[in-house]
């Protein structure tokens, strides 16, 4: 089954930081509902045709499984809400953008991050990596870009094999 994911505001005006996003899932080839993951979700991204990553207004990354809607894992670490997220080209490693001015690399195959935030004077709008997956392009409200070295990063952590694709 190929499935497609959704996004869109339940109550967007309804005066709390904690308004709930609905992601619901669909079968492309049939046009009907499959599943509408519960939670706070802010910003949806497939992952593969298993699994579902959103950023939430509840400061956290949350991912899914879309063939049942279950939630499988949460990320958390910024303070603020999740304003982007970006999957590398292998899949193994996710950049979350957030609005406490900070960028974060987890490692999807344990959930944890990678490292310390990537600090930004402002809040961070959001995050892409290159076709090789070794750089991340931020984009921040301070109207400027910035290119972060990946490669570098995870290096340093000891984390060589995230740029690696998977077996």
């Amino acid at each position: 089954m190929t499935v497609f994911p959704t996004g869109g505001a339940e109550d967007p005006w309804g005066g709390t930081r904690y308004f709930k996003h609905l992601v619901k899932i669909w079968d492309v080839k049939t046009g009907e509902l499959v599943a509408t993951p519960e939670g706070y979700t802010r910003w949806v991204l497939r992952l593969d045709g298993k699994t579902l990553i959103s950023g939430s207004s509840d400061d956290s990354i949350r991912t899914w499984n879309t063939t049942t809607g279950k939630h499988v894992a949460l990320l958390d670490g910024h303070t603020a809400i999740v304003y982007s997220v970006a999957i590398s080209p292998n899949g193994r490693i996710l950049a979350s953008a957030s609005l406490n001015k900070t960028v974060q690399l987890w490692n999807l195959d344990n959930n944890q991050p990678t490292s310390s935030p990537l600090l930004h004077v402002h809040f961070v709008n959001s995050v892409s990596f290159s076709a090789d997956g070794k750089l991340l392009a931020t984009g921040c409200h301070d109207k400027n870009a910035y290119s972060w070295d990946v490669s570098a990063m995870v290096k340093e952590a000891g984390l060589d094999e995230l740029l690696l694709d998977q077996q």
